[in-house]
């Protein structure tokens, strides 16, 4: 039988739910995917597992570190498991990267692990806050000086991950908070090369009851603006690190920027899923992709050709026809024939990342998913 109850925390309601076993969940109440997997013959019942939940919620969001841990029962894949084994790991207070866990597990497993199957892991854990997935972050990252004009003013600092299935950001954890206005120094934001969205959120509110949200973007040095009300936020920032200076913006591609493995990875069909679109110098070019559950094996695979249409261009010609997968049947006639408008990061050498949108026909790839078509795809590791 599982059982559940609701704690309110200082980053609101979280769900936390159990079975005879373990704690199965501790959820977040705007993580309605993860929710979503609970069980529906549960009861809302208090139990011993749910009351050292709650017990350790209580000394985590009191500052100190918990000095036990309740009896937990998670239930994944052996390779989500190997993850969430890595996570319990890591040290208070301490943090680590996509990439450093991803090779601690091809040293333990002798195969290779690409930092991207780690990300999804850990996008996936069960128990947030006790398994310490909010301790994750990108490679690289920017050292930022934050110091608020006005002293009165109110700053926020927050570890926060994309939810693409909400399509927002979620709270993962309270960093910093200020009632004072001093300057405060802030190491942040995830390497985009692991992932398209930053992973720090910082919130100041002035003394007029302005409260302006900014998210720290890695390598780019740009000031926080009050759009809304066409005014400065209220604070200025030196931007200390980072390989590139400058307002991060987005240019057309060259041929040779788009030779590459490109890797996506998000929701299809409702399902977490992947996809790779390999881009050859000769000209030549594959996509596949496959539901998680699918452990690789492609649903479709389509072969072809592409090429950059033109010097300055956005338009990537795609020229392709399925060939195999799971939803391959023979004699097939199914293409992808369009040209799609892809563009990198002006510092792509040091954050290298793809986006592609629909054509001008509104073709797709089969991972763009209505009715947010522009997709971001990474390199692939390894």
């Amino acid at each position: 039988m599982m059982y559940t109850m609701h704690y309110d925390s200082p980053l609101g309601g979280i769900l936390l739910a159990a079975d005879e076993e373990g704690l199965t969940g501790l959820w977040f109440e705007t993580q309605k995917y993860f929710a979503a997997k609970l069980a529906p013959e549960h009861k809302e019942k208090m139990t011993p597992v749910l009351d050292a939940a709650c017990r350790w919620l209580d000394v985590y969001f009191s500052g100190r570190e918990p000095d036990f841990t309740p009896k937990l029962h998670l239930v994944g894949s052996d390779f989500r498991q190997a993850v969430w084994a890595l996570l319990r790991k890591i040290p208070y207070g301490q943090t680590t990267t996509y990439g450093a866990l991803a090779r601690r597990l091809a040293e333990q497993s002798g195969k290779r692990v690409s930092a991207q199957a780690v990300g999804g892991a850990v996008g996936h854990n069960p128990v947030s806050l006790i398994v310490p997935c909010h301790r994750v972050v990108g490679s690289g990252g920017s050292l930022f000086c934050v110091v608020p004009r006005d002293p009165n003013a109110t700053l926020a600092v927050n570890r926060i991950r994309w939810n693409p299935q909400n399509e927002d950001y979620d709270n993962l954890e309270v960093l910093y908070r200020s009632e004072s206005g001093e300057p405060i120094l802030l190491y942040a934001c995830a390497d985009m090369g692991e992932s398209p969205y930053p992973d720090t959120e910082v919130i100041v509110t002035d003394s007029k009851g302005r409260t302006i949200t900014w998210y720290p973007i890695y390598g780019a040095a740009m000031l926080p603006y009050d759009f809304d009300n066409d005014a400065p936020i209220g604070y200025d920032f030196t931007t200390y690190g980072g390989e590139y200076d400058g307002d991060i913006g987005w240019t057309y591609p060259t041929a040779e920027q788009l030779a590459n493995v490109w890797v996506w990875e998000g929701y299809k069909d409702d399902q977490y899923s992947f996809g790779t679109l390999t881009l050859h110098s000769n000209g030549n070019a594959a996509l596949t992709w496959w539901y998680e559950k699918d452990a690789g094996k492609a649903q479709e695979a389509y072969e072809g050709t592409w090429k950059l249409q033109g010097k300055d261009s956005d338009q990537l010609a795609l020229n392709m026809t399925l060939v195999g997968g799971e939803r391959y049947k023979s004699g097939s006639t199914v293409q992808i024939n369009g040209a799609f408008p892809v563009q990198v990061p002006l510092g792509f050498e040091d954050f290298t990342i793809l986006n592609i949108a629909e054509d001008a026909n509104g073709e797709l790839l089969p991972f763009q998913v209505p009715p947010s078509t522009l997709i971001y795809l990474v390199p692939a590791a390894g």
